[in-house]
């Protein structure tokens, strides 16, 4: 099911480098490997518990949707069938919004769906604009609005579309935890609002070492929508198992780091 690879982070981008950056407002303060530890932790753990979640699989099926969709002859009937409706020349704001509301109408676990949804959109904007941004500097500008979905629609663009996601998904997990744990760890509540502005303001490094780790899912990626979904789109059964698999390595990948950054 693709190479066995663990994604041991660059030392620029080491996760306890990152919390360190946050924490560094006070000399006194030594939760920063602890902090760091307990916050990889309990990702991993949430990465292996969420593989089945429904809200999960909806937002990622989500993606598979677009991608089929800019193979079809209609692809704008072929979406509201499937009950994502959308204007002719639908914007990128438009399509964020469809999604939510699809989503928010089918989400199980709340906090699953609420990260798994904020993942999608973050994805559909950040594709969008990349791609957008290589016709611009191409000089071939479209009106069509399926374009950028017709570039995901190969096993090399899947395989860059589900970084994004898994990228985004685990650096707001990241996120998340790091608050979590510094809210029960700092002691006190001016710390506390010092550490929250720090981690707003260092929230890109937090995304790019969530999107290193992410690499790992790439070359799986590659191999699974060539033998899945370049032809058809595939059944939520097949999904979930890609879904399994990309987590559990995600999960896998984040333990090891945790280990490497406490010897």
């Amino acid at each position: 099911m693709g190479h066995e690879r663990v994604g041991l982070l660059p030392r620029s981008r080491r996760w306890q480098a990152v919390v360190t950056g946050i924490t560094a407002f006070s000399g006194g303060n030594d939760t920063t490997a602890a902090l760091a530890s307990a916050t990889m932790r309990n990702a991993a753990s949430q990465f292996v518990a969420m593989q089945r979640d429904e809200g999960v699989i909806d937002s990622f099926s989500c993606l598979l949707l677009l991608v089929d969709a800019s193979k079809k002859s209609d692809p704008l009937a072929y979406l509201a069938s499937a009950g994502l409706p959308l204007s002719a020349e639908f914007t990128t704001l438009e399509l964020a919004r469809v999604l939510k509301q699809h989503l928010q109408a089918r989400s199980s676990n709340q906090e699953y769906s609420a990260f798994a949804s904020q993942a999608l959109v973050d994805t559909v904007r950040q594709w969008t604009q990349q791609q957008q941004s290589q016709q611009l500097l191409a000089f071939s500008g479209s009106s069509d609005s399926f374009e950028p979905w017709r570039k995901a629609a190969s096993p090399a663009g899947f395989s860059e579309l589900s970084h994004l996601f898994f990228g985004s998904f685990l650096s707001r997990y990241l996120s998340y935890f790091l608050e979590r744990e510094a809210s029960a760890r700092i002691a006190t509540m001016v710390d506390r609002e010092v550490f929250a502005t720090r981690l707003k303001d260092h929230s890109r490094e937090i995304t790019a070492s969530a999107l290193d780790t992410a690499k790992v899912t790439e070359s799986f990626a590659v191999g699974w929508y060539t033998n899945h979904a370049k032809k058809k789109l595939p059944a939520k059964a097949v999904v979930i198992k890609f879904l399994g698999y990309a987590l559990t390595k995600l999960s896998r990948t984040l333990t090891y780091n945790d280990h490497s950054e406490r010897r």
